[in-house]
């Protein structure tokens, strides 16, 4: 099982946020979650893939991040020793 994201416009029509590659027909349940407050901004599904890039490019950063200080870490434990 998978669970998705994805937006449903006035029309019915489904906006996955995400790309998906079955080889076969699957069943799915679609629940309806209650809509954003009238003060927030609409979701506009024309830039949603935008956000996502953006997203997995700030998450990709910061692993990278972590990764390379976890490694200078380690080297300068390796130095001290």
């Amino acid at each position: 099982m998978q669970t998705i994201e994805a937006v449903i416009d006035e029309k019915g029509k489904v906006h996955l946020l995400e790309p998906v590659n079955l080889e076969t027909p699957h069943r799915v349940f679609i629940t309806i979650l209650p809509n954003q407050p009238k003060d927030e901004n609409p979701v506009d599904i024309t830039k949603l893939g935008e956000i996502l890039d953006n997203d997995f490019d700030t998450a990709r950063q910061q692993i990278t991040q972590s990764f390379f200080k976890s490694i200078e870490k380690t080297a300068h434990e390796l130095e001290e020793n």
